[in-house]
């Protein structure tokens, strides 16, 4: 194996203290990423794990490559974004009940358990339907639609 060139994760070279992974750059200045300029920073933060999800599914429908190994961070990308989205429908659904979040919760919050999220946020929903004068939201899902690739 040629360390300038491969590594023991294939054509992948590892990491080497020359490269410069982010940095201002005057000749390429459009491919800098501004994150300062937005007032929410986290709806960046959010949505770009979504939108990357989406951009690398849309890759592998137009050009199937590699797809047995790309398939994990694309699965990892909208699952982390999906985490992230129900932390943020807890803390809204307990500021619009005026309920305070427990130690418990606040806990599980710092944690990844999406069942355990789930959890924390349905017993919210009926209470926030009625707040709001909406119907109530169906215990369960009648259609599940599948998922394909665009032609």
């Amino acid at each position: 194996m040629n360390d300038a060139t491969g590594s023991v994760f294939n054509a992948s070279p590892p990491p080497r203290a020359a490269d410069v992974l982010f940095g201002s750059s005057t000749e390429d200045w459009p491919l800098n990423a501004c994150i300062q300029h937005w007032g929410e920073v986290d709806h960046a933060y959010k949505a770009g794990f979504r939108r990357a999800a989406y951009q690398l599914a849309a890759q592998m429908c137009e050009r199937p490559h590699d797809q047995d190994s790309i398939v994990y961070p694309i699965v990892y990308l909208y699952r982390h974004h999906v985490e992230l989205m129900l932390k943020d429908i807890f803390r809204l659904g307990a500021d619009l009940l005026n309920a305070p979040i427990s130690g418990s919760q606040e806990k599980h919050l710092g944690r990844h358990d999406l069942a355990q999220l789930w959890n924390m946020i349905r017993p919210m929903l009926d209470p926030i339907c009625d707040l709001a004068g909406a119907d109530h939201l169906p215990w369960k899902i009648s259609t599940v639609s599948k998922p394909t690739c665009a032609s």
